[in-house]
């Protein structure tokens, strides 16, 4: 299906070693064999991988191939981790919860200031991921039109003052 497209692999650093073996063939050869076929079937397709694992110390620990490393690392793009974002994650909180406010049925709901402060003081760990299930967590659990950090799960959590 991805013949002539992209093919999108996410969280590529927790590939099992024998896959990282099939794909590092797929990615040299440009062919796979459909399971349970015979003939190798031509793929051209542009792949695009992410993962939040250090690549290179899981090359040093022997949990990642090299070969496979340096065949998927044509182009890195470098995204810093959201609680380094500053600004942007008021602005994707905000985004986040007109979205799925509306899609919710509470549209015109919104952010109580300190529940603010809060979205940009705490580390994110779980980066957007945890940004996402945070808001909508608020979002059911807002008794009125507006969110608390109590409501979001992460009222009086570590927080980074580095912001």
């Amino acid at each position: 299906m991805a013949h002539g497209g992209t093919l999108f692999l996410d969280e590529i650093g927790d590939l099992p070693s024998d896959v990282q073996a099939h794909l590092l063939r797929f990615l040299q050869e440009g062919t796979l064999e459909r399971l349970g076929g015979t003939k190798k079937i031509s793929i051209r397709t542009r792949i695009i991988s992410a993962t939040h694992v250090d690549l290179d110390a899981a090359i040093k620990n022997h949990r990642f191939r090299e070969d496979l490393y340096y065949r998927l690392n044509v182009l890195p793009l470098g995204v810093p981790p959201l609680r380094d974002r500053g600004s942007d994650i008021e602005l994707l909180a905000e985004y986040f919860l007109n979205r799925f406010g509306k899609k919710y049925g509470k549209a015109g709901i919104h952010f109580s200031r300190n529940a603010l402060s809060e979205i940009r003081h705490y580390p994110w760990p779980g980066n957007v991921r945890e940004l996402i299930s945070a808001i909508r967590r608020g979002i059911v659990m807002a008794k009125t039109q507006t969110i608390h950090p109590s409501d979001m799960g992460i009222e009086g959590r570590e927080k980074n003052h580095a912001v």
